[in-house]
């Protein structure tokens, strides 16, 4: 049975207040005993003195008028007041005190009778003395009466004195040692108490011990619960309190991983559901945006033809840019979006970024120029394509908001340290527009997900409300904030301040022309020569065989049309099942398919299923796959299964044909 720990508690406190109680109970009972035993003494003893001095006296007086009867010739004609009464009267006070129980009696008892008898010694020779026998005495009995009264009284006299001494002496050493027995007591008291406290103290200690190490299990265990550890659980081993909260904690440990589950299983569905809805819309976006891409490259007689082919392009691109906020804000919220920091040239993200927006702003009349405050840092450490998200987010939002004037972007640098040997700074690009701003109210909620202005906004304007969300989580995930400030019917200005540079440790750019110098040889330039090469119609000389696994009728036909304008021969299987079967055949028959392009979600046999199965088979010639996927971990998924490269749907043609060439390059150069 459990002892609790309030109990423990009350009991110490209750034990402390008892050993306090009998420490001050045992000072006074001891301070009475000593008071009582001394009025025991003292009293008497006072008394006693009394009434020795009183008899010593009474024996002067006396003794001093039987000498002056012996010395008067006729005592009898003597008028003075007779002393014997008195004396008498004195002897009897003694002889009484002498006579009353108690510690002075076997002292004052002795002392008393001897004074006694001493009296009537002289009351004997004061009889005599005043007897009518005595006439004229002769001088030896005059002498013999003088002697006697003489010893009489000086006995009497050192008996009283000897006695008032040895009552003197009896209190004093009586005193000392009820002093002695008081401070015995005393110290036999301090003993116990000490002894008792001791005691105490160990008890609190080993309490104190006892709730340590309860206290240290339970602050364990309800870190490790807020860790994330959900398995951690206390052993309830007592009814206390100890007991009560270990059950408590348990009891917040079960909800908690229930919780945790549950999210887990949210969290599962809702990326199942979010992987679904990008794979049944950009699957279908493959076809819409392809085939417009075709038709625009037909000449159309009639405007509105084109311009119908126009819009089908820019809603299709829309609907395409709302489900990759979705995508790319679910990534962000669970962490799982990936950062690669790199030297960079900023110079040249913000002059390519400013390239892909002017068209959008020429197209509302729109003037979209770069400022450069000089110095800039040549290159920073940053993630190339996270930071053109960002900026593409906020001048689209800049160019969406703006009906007349334009946009500035804005680079600089601002010192975080003071005083004029500063070396640290932060680069800025503010992005300023002439648009309809917000108010104070407005500013407050930009950020937050799923939120615009006002209703009116979203359905004049357009989009989710999750651009300026994920600007801000992808701001902060490469080190750096951003910040809004905007006047209502003016415009707004947006400022990005990226990660702290060294500005004594970086080359710096100190003039524009350098500055506008710095362009990126990357695929949008090789893309740009995809298109300046067969935008003419006419079909490219290229040689290799390829098998198109799909099934979607409409992706076959897109896809295998552009490969065929590129003079590839292309193959088609509806499913993974078919497509693997073909593949091996041509394997086994010596001549196999340069690269296969495997569509992941297929009926019958999925492209996992069928890339794992061919490199069972021992194939080895590349197999490049075609996803509507887009979702954290996807790439990687696929090259796991087998697969040497990835294309997300809907497809980049110019991606796409960089991609074959590269491989077929690649095995080319092995062979």
């Amino acid at each position: 049975m459990s002892v609790s720990y309030t109990a423990l508690r009350r009991t110490l406190f209750v034990l402390n207040l008892a050993i306090l109680g009998a420490l001050v109970c045992t000072i006074v009972h001891n301070h009475s005993e000593f008071r009582h035993e001394l009025s025991l003494h003292i009293e008497p003893a006072m008394q006693a003195d009394d009434a020795l001095i009183d008899l010593t006296s009474q024996y002067a007086l006396t003794s001093a008028h039987l000498v002056d009867m012996l010395l008067s010739e006729d005592s009898r004609r003597d008028n003075t007041v007779d002393p014997m009464p008195a004396l008498l009267e004195a002897t009897d006070n003694l002889v009484r005190i002498a006579s009353i129980e108690g510690p002075l009696r076997p002292i004052l008892e002795p002392t008393a009778n001897l004074c006694l008898e001493q009296s009537q010694r002289l009351h004997t020779a004061h009889v005599y003395l005043h007897s009518d026998n005595v006439g004229d005495p002769a001088r030896d009995s005059r002498r013999f009466l003088q002697d006697e009264v003489r010893s009489a009284v000086l006995t009497a006299m050192s008996t009283a004195t000897n006695a008032c001494g040895s009552t003197s002496r009896s209190i004093t050493g009586r005193i000392t040692s009820l002093r002695a027995d008081a401070k015995r007591g005393t110290m036999a008291a301090l003993s116990v108490v000490i002894f008792l406290g001791a005691s105490l103290i160990v008890a609190n200690s080993v309490l104190l011990t006892y709730m340590h190490r309860r206290l240290r299990m339970v602050s364990e265990c309800a870190l490790r619960v807020s860790e994330g550890d959900t398995s951690a659980r206390l052993d309830i081993t007592t009814n206390d309190e100890f007991g009560e909260f270990s059950h408590h904690v348990n009891v917040i440990a079960d909800s908690l991983e229930h919780a945790l589950d549950d999210a887990r299983e949210a969290a599962a569905a809702k990326s199942a559901f979010l992987a679904n809805m990008s794979h049944e819309i950009r699957t279908p976006m493959t076809a819409i945006l392809g085939y417009a891409d075709l038709l625009g490259e037909r000449d159309w007689e009639f405007q509105d033809d084109r311009e119908a082919l126009e819009a089908i392009r820019r809603n299709g691109a829309h609907l395409l840019c709302v489900i990759n906020d979705i995508l790319d804000y679910s990534k962000l919220e669970a962490g799982k979006a990936q950062i690669n920091l790199e030297p960079a040239s900023i110079c040249a993200i913000v002059a390519e970024t400013v390239s892909m927006m002017r068209v959008r702003a020429q197209e509302k009349n729109l003037s979209l120029d770069v400022e450069y405050g000089l110095p800039l840092p040549a290159e920073v450490r940053t993630d190339v394509y996270r930071l053109k998200q960002i900026l593409l987010n906020l001048i689209s939002n800049s160019i969406k908001f703006c009906d007349d004037g334009g946009i500035r972007i804005v680079l600089r640098m601002a010192k975080t340290d003071e005083g004029p040997t500063a070396t640290k700074a932060r680069l800025q690009i503010e992005v300023i527009d002439t648009g309809i701003g917000m108010t104070p109210e407005q500013v407050q909620h930009v950020f937050k997900p799923f939120v615009q202005a006002d209703v009116s906004t979203t359905r004049q304007y357009g989009g989710t409300g999750l651009g300026l969300a994920i600007c801000q989580r992808l701001a902060e995930q490469l080190g750096g904030t951003i910040s809004v400030s905007s006047v209502p019917g003016e415009g707004t200005s947006f400022v990005v301040t990226l990660n702290e540079v060294d500005v004594t440790d970086t080359r710096l750019i100190t003039n524009v022309r350098e500055a506008m110098e710095q362009r990126y040889s990357d695929e949008s330039e090789e893309a740009a020569g995809v298109k300046s090469r067969d935008q003419d119609g006419t079909t490219a000389s290229h040689e290799g065989s390829i098998l198109l696994v799909e099934d979607g009728p409409d992706n076959q036909r897109l896809i295998s049309f552009i490969l065929r304008r590129q003079g590839y021969l292309v193959d088609m299987a509806e499913n993974g099942l078919i497509g693997k079967e073909k593949a091996a055949a041509r394997w086994y028959d010596g001549r196999p398919y340069d690269v296969i392009l495997m569509d992941m979600q297929m009926p019958v046999m999925n492209g996992y299923q069928a890339a794992a199965a061919l490199r069972e088979a021992g194939y080895d010639l590349p197999i490049i796959a075609l996803t509507a996927h887009v979702m954290s971990g996807e790439r990687e998924k696929c090259i796991e299964a087998g697969c040497n490269d990835y294309q997300s749907k809907p497809i980049s043609k110019a991606a796409l044909l960089k991609c074959i060439e590269q491989w077929m390059d690649r095995t080319a150069a092995q062979q």
